[in-house]
């Protein structure tokens, strides 16, 4: 089972019609060639119109109507028009509850767009925000019991995809129950994919490393990573779980573990190529004491071991006070490097790197997930 708009049945694509609206067809007909092409902003314009020639033609209360209704609100969904798909999305639910019922196929889909699209107006975090997307997934989750059973594959898939909307796009601590029973389901589920599994583990091992439960998440990483180290398809999960496994490792003080890490990265290129070392863990600087308000950038020279460790660094420019170059000095033995790598191996290197020092940076671990 596959919950999407794309791959839901339109009624519409049965229909006769006895005296078709030219203008109506024309619409509908390039909406669905945009989406057979995967130009989904491309086909918005056409979902928009057919929904409003389809009312005048069928009546507003008619079901290609609402199916109409609901193309255009995924539509508005998948190409970043959030508030305008919720205000759509909320009438189709209404729409879909009535005509299919809270036990159906049609139904659910609406409610998981609808989940997915209040899980990404709150991506400020905290338990609070998305308490209204939480309750729709768990509505959802509810009416796929109901009609798949409580132990199937189809709710432990959906369970997952509920989990990853709040956890990506909410920062929702409810995620790590979702991913949690989730990745339990899919690992016992006899019907359960390793692609499936490998997937769970990764997502559920991710948001234990954005929740700092680094030695929980070591165990579920590693899984993730196993699961994926056959599959060419999700590379860069592979390594992102890699990454992850570095910096859980980091911050647990063993270092010497996150190596064979730092070396699986490293090591994504032909055996023929080379690639200059890059960074994976990043501890933030300390502001220095001096008073200062204003930030500083600060250009280190580096030499980095074979293992990706930071061996020696010498400041070259600082555009702010002394003290920040001597709060970078202190801080980059911490970070942790993918080494570079030469004719497939790796070895010692020199090059350049720029601490900013900023009063609120981001987290590091949002670049390796």
């Amino acid at each position: 089972m596959k919950f999407s708009a794309v791959l839901l049945l339109l009624l519409l694509a049965g229909t006769a019609w006895a005296d078709p609206a030219a203008d109506f067809k024309q619409a509908y007909a390039a909406y669905q060639e945009q989406i057979a092409a995967g130009d989904k902003r491309a086909a918005l314009p056409y979902a928009e119109r057919a929904w409003t020639l389809g009312k005048q033609l069928f009546g507003s209360d008619d079901a290609n109507t609402e199916m109409l209704a609901y193309n255009y609100a995924a539509n508005l969904l998948d190409t970043g028009h959030t508030k305008d798909a919720i205000e759509l999305l909320d009438g189709v639910e209404s729409a879909f509850a009535r005509r299919h019922g809270k036990s159906s196929v049609e139904w659910i889909a609406v409610m998981i767009d609808l989940g997915n699209a209040l899980a990404s107006t709150n991506r400020s975090g905290g338990d609070g925000g998305d308490a209204r997307a939480a309750s729709v997934f768990e509505e959802a989750l509810t009416a796929a019991k109901r009609l798949y059973g409580r132990q199937s594959l189809d709710v432990a898939l959906l369970r997952m995809q509920a989990g990853d909307a709040l956890a990506n796009r909410a920062r929702s601590i409810r995620a790590g129950d979702y991913l949690r029973d989730a990745r339990k389901a899919l690992t016992e589920h006899p019907d359960a994919t390793a692609r499936q599994r490998a997937q769970a583990h990764f997502l559920y091992g991710k948001f234990l490393v954005e929740s700092q439960r680094y030695e929980q998440s070591i165990p579920v990483l590693n899984d993730a990573v196993q699961g994926f180290q056959d599959d060419p398809a999700n590379q860069d999960k592979l390594m992102a779980a890699h990454a992850g496994l570095v910096s859980a490792y980091e911050e647990i003080g063993q270092r010497d573990a996150a190596t064979e890490h730092c070396l699986a990265i490293a090591a994504t290129i032909p055996a023929s190529g080379s690639r200059k070392a890059q960074p994976l863990y990043q501890r933030p600087p300390q502001w220095p004491g001096s008073g200062s308000r204003r930030g500083a950038e600060v250009v280190l020279e580096l030499q980095i071991s074979p293992a990706g460790f930071v061996t020696h660094a010498e400041v070259l420019s600082n555009s702010g006070h002394d003290d920040f170059a001597d709060a970078a000095l202190a801080v980059i033995g911490s970070w942790r490097f993918a080494p570079t790598f030469e004719q497939g191996k790796p070895v010692a290197s020199t090059g350049l790197q720029t601490i900013s020092f900023e009063r609120d940076p981001k987290p590091d671990v949002d670049r390796f997930f």
